[in-house]
């Protein structure tokens, strides 16, 4: 499943990843993405998180 941020009001909003909805940083957390667009990988509130996934779409 697929989703699209239609609005988005957060304070520290850094930036998107360019001509996408991706973003990539929120104040000092920031995010990477794979081609699909799925996130791989964070680090929030300075801790470092993974995502893995199955290949499964519905």
């Amino acid at each position: 499943m697929n989703a699209n941020i239609a609005m988005l009001d957060v304070q520290g909003c850094s930036g998107n990843q360019a001509n996408t909805h991706w973003l990539i940083t929120i104040g000092s957390d920031t995010r990477s993405y794979d081609p699909d667009g799925n996130t791989v990988s964070a680090t929030v509130a300075g801790e470092a998180w993974r995502y893995v996934y199955d290949g499964y779409t519905a």
